[in-house]
């Protein structure tokens, strides 16, 4: 990540957010001048999401930091969710698996141009699916055909090679399973809310409930918005 975006990142999330009780309600209400934060925000984000996107990777509002993206014209793509959390050295393979099908797992087709017409080598296996909040610690390896659920946490310096479920914490290598962060009737109830597709008012109306382990007081709060 840019050293001057991250500092102006890093300010922006140490300032205090403002939520100011409505007089009519239980709500929150989102101040002005919190709503311009969240847009400099935002904006300051895109302009790092520009230095990797291309058609074949997309990546949703808010989602910080900067994957490293390796592909070899598979035709395979990444989708990463919205405000996702990536750390430093974080790296994820849309292909480039030598065919352990084939005698030779040598990629003589690659090398020597008289046998570039055989194909099958290199392979993937299919595109990455990264949901929505969901957070990639430092080092950590996600191959091609994955797609992590939203909520998910991928532990430092793990090898995720299979899909991981919304709202679990894995890690190893390969990763797996370490625990849910929640019972099943929380994660449903936040799979239901799907805060990160809420307006940016409503998001930063809640974002003390966001930051908050009370769920239920999160879930009343969407469903009066609904």
């Amino acid at each position: 990540m840019n050293l001057k975006i991250f500092q102006k990142i890093r300010d922006l999330l140490q300032d205090k957010h403002i939520a100011i009780p409505c007089s009519t309600s239980n709500q929150y209400c989102s101040s002005v001048s919190n709503i311009s934060e969240f847009n400099n925000l935002k904006n300051l984000l895109l302009k790092e999401q520009a230095l990797y996107k291309t058609e074949y990777i997309s990546v949703g509002d808010f989602t910080y930091g900067k994957p490293e993206i390796y592909s070899w014209g598979e035709g395979s793509c990444a989708r990463i969710g919205k405000f996702c959390s990536i750390a430093e050295n974080v790296k994820i393979f849309l292909g480039g698996n030598h065919n352990t099908s084939f005698c030779t797992t040598y990629p003589f087709n690659v090398l020597l141009n008289n046998f570039s017409d055989i194909k099958g080598h290199p392979v993937s296996n299919g595109d990455v699916i990264i949901g929505n909040d969901v957070w990639l610690a430092s080092d950590c390896t996600i191959m091609s055909g994955v797609t992590i659920g939203d909520g998910a946490v991928v532990a430092n310096k793990s090898l995720v090679t299979k899909n991981v479920q919304p709202y679990a914490i894995v890690g190893g290598i390969p990763a797996k399973m370490i625990k849910m962060r929640f019972d099943n009737d929380k994660i449903n109830k936040l799979l239901e809310m799907k805060w990160w597709d809420w307006s940016d008012e409503q998001i930063v109306g809640a974002i003390r409930l966001l930051q908050n382990d009370n769920i239920d007081k999160l879930y009343d709060y969407w469903k009066k918005l609904i």
